[in-house]
């Protein structure tokens, strides 16, 4: 009988958290983690892109994707990752989270312009080409290098 009242007790918790993430809510903060936490995670999964072992990468990066779905680094890393492994098609949709959560960050749209120029769509990719250039030529010294990258990208798909 004791083992009922506990379930009966946490059914109306286990609904507040699933409104409360059906609402946008996250699971980080459902679960109470922290940003520092999440920070530390991401260090160890950067390091292993950086190092090249994707696969150890996309695992952190999906696990904090999930934790925060808000969260444009984490988003940017996974997308990035399932791009540096070749995984094209499915970086794409996991780019336009990156792009929607921060619009004033080009990097996720350029990354997905060149997955679309190896899926060779290149019409999709000068468009977003273009699109995206005029963002980072309004911060040429934070998008600096990121142009560079945009010209190179361009000269793929024959742009004139």
């Amino acid at each position: 009988m004791a083992d009922i009242e506990s379930s009966d007790n946490e059914l109306p918790e286990k609904w507040l958290k699933l409104a409360y993430l059906a609402n946008s809510g996250t699971i980080k903060e459902v679960r109470g983690l922290s940003q520092q936490q999440l920070n530390i995670i991401y260090r160890v999964g950067y390091s292993h892109y950086s190092s090249a072992r994707y696969q150890e990468a996309l695992i952190i990066f999906r696990y904090l994707s999930l934790l925060d779905h808000r969260c444009h680094a984490y988003l940017l890393a996974l997308g990035s990752t399932l791009k540096a492994m070749r995984q094209y098609s499915p970086a794409l949709p996991v780019l336009d989270l990156a792009e929607q959560a921060n619009k004033q960050d080009p990097r996720a749209a350029v990354c997905k312009a060149a997955c679309l120029i190896e899926l060779n769509d290149m019409q999709s990719a000068i468009n977003l080409l273009i699109k995206v250039e005029s963002i980072a030529k309004k911060s040429p010294l934070q998008w600096g290098g990121l142009l560079q990258q945009i010209k190179r990208l361009k000269s793929f798909t024959d742009y004139q």
